[in-house]
C-alpha cells in the first residue's frame, strides 16, 4: 500500500519539462519552399551531371574492346551506378518543380487588421497574395 501511494505521488508530481516538445506545425513560407526547390534542383543537377560523367566514362573505357573480362565487371558496375544516379535525379527535379509550383500559387493568410493610426486591431482579416511569374 505504501508503494502504491509512493508511485501515485511520483506520477502526480511529475515535471512536464521531461516531455517532448510539440513539432512546429506551421506551414512552410514561400521563401522556404523556393529555397528548398533551389537546393533540390542543385542536387538533381549534380546527380545528373556526375552520374552521366561516370556512365560515359565507363562506356568509353570499355568500348575499345581492350578490357579483359576481369575488368569488364567493374566497368559494368560503374556504368550501372552512373545510370542509377542519372535516374535518381528525375524524382529530385520533379520535387523541385512541385515545391516551386506550391510557392508560386495564391496563398491566403490571416493578417492583423491595421487601423489608420498605425495600431494593430484585435481582429484579423484574410489577405491574399498572388505571385505572377513574368
Amino acid at each position: 500500500m505504501k508503494c502504491f501511494f509512493l508511485a501515485l505521488w511520483l506520477l502526480a508530481t511529475g515535471e512536464p519539462s521531461f516531455a517532448q516538445a510539440l513539432p512546429d506545425t506551421t506551414a512552410p513560407t514561400t521563401n522556404d519552399l523556393l529555397a528548398k526547390s533551389k537546393r533540390q534542383r542543385a542536387g538533381a543537377r549534380t546527380l545528373l551531371i556526375g552520374g552521366g560523367a561516370i556512365a560515359i566514362t565507363a562506356i568509353a573505357v570499355a568500348a575499345p574492346g581492350n578490357v579483359g573480362f576481369d575488368q569488364l565487371g567493374a566497368l559494368v558496375a560503374l556504368g550501372g551506378i552512373g545510370g542509377a544516379a542519372v535516374l535518381g535525379s528525375i524524382p529530385l527535379f520533379a520535387a523541385a518543380a512541385r515545391n516551386e509550383r506550391k510557392a508560386t500559387t495564391a496563398t491566403v493568410v490571416l493578417r492583423p487588421l491595421m487601423v489608420p493610426n498605425g495600431v494593430a486591431a484585435s481582429s484579423t482579416v484574410p489577405a491574399i497574395g498572388i505571385r505572377v511569374g513574368l
